[in-house]
């Protein structure tokens, strides 16, 4: 399981050239984690269908949404 990515690098370099401290690829990686905008458990791991079936249900809403 990777502890950074290109995102997480392009989006910790994006906060310390705004001035924000502390904010690491990694520490970026786990935010991104916690916020549930990266799914990397393991595809034989029961936690990485129930992501990939809660972004699609967020997707829906927002679709929903939009169509109103």
């Amino acid at each position: 399981v990777p502890a950074t990515s290109p995102e997480s690098d392009a989006f910790s370099k994006d906060l310390q050239r705004r001035g924000f401290k502390f904010v690491g690829s990694t520490i970026m990686y786990a935010h991104m984690q916690a916020t549930g905008m990266v799914n990397d458990h393991v595809v034989t791991c029961f936690r990485h269908a129930e992501g990939r079936k809660d972004r699609k249900d967020r997707k829906d809403r927002k679709d929903r949404k939009v169509r109103k």
